[in-house]
């Protein structure tokens, strides 16, 4: 697959793209963008003439902008909806080149991604071996959500996680502790700064 670097040519251009895409968003349309600033730019990586995945990027700012997020890399729903055995090196392959190439157009690269960001192993990876040339960090700021409405019963569930977790699962129940549903959202926070801490 030949792939081409082009930096999006007007605001319906990138808006058709954006709004087909999984990773579609308030964020990233050229309405709020424009509201926002002006010192934004879309690049689009092409094959054969199609667009599989869109970037936004800004000029003289990181993302994420103060009140925004979600601003960063947008797949093509064809390649975010890809057989799982294609999907992800497809989506990788596409991420590599992008960064190789906004890597000579850009000081600074930086993206706020959507949560339905299927995998961050290109960021992670990007000047793994060359780490004098800089490393993207990876700052990580929303929970990983499980859809339970369709999982039957715990013993299905317990075998469709990874197996650390069946082995949490078992030492917590050896020590007796209980799972409870509360309303606090104190308890979560609280949760979310010891594990950040």
């Amino acid at each position: 697959m030949d792939l081409e670097l082009s930096k999006c040519s007007s605001a319906e251009e990138w808006d058709e793209f954006a709004k087909t895409s999984p990773q579609a968003n308030v964020f990233c349309t050229s309405v709020f963008l424009n509201s926002m600033t002006d010192d934004h730019e879309g690049y689009f990586v092409e094959a054969n003439g199609e667009k599989l995945l869109g970037a936004l990027t800004f000029k003289d700012k990181p993302s994420p902008r103060p009140f925004t997020m979600y601003q960063g890399v947008l797949f093509a729903d064809s390649v975010a909806n890809a057989k799982p055995h294609t999907s992800t090196s497809k989506q990788m392959k596409l991420l590599d080149f992008l960064l190789e190439e906004l890597e000579k157009e850009l000081p600074l690269i930086s993206f706020s991604l959507h949560h339905s960001f299927p995998d961050i192993r290109s960021f992670l990876w990007f000047h793994y071996h060359e780490r004098e040339k800089g490393m993207f960090t990876v700052n990580p700021r929303y929970t990983g959500l499980i859809d339970l409405e369709n999982m039957g019963n715990m013993e299905e569930m317990l075998m469709n996680i990874r197996t650390v977790r069946r082995q949490e699962v078992r030492k917590a129940e050896k020590n007796e502790w209980v799972v409870e549903e509360s309303t606090d959202i104190s308890l979560l926070d609280d949760l979310h700064k010891k594990t950040f801490d």
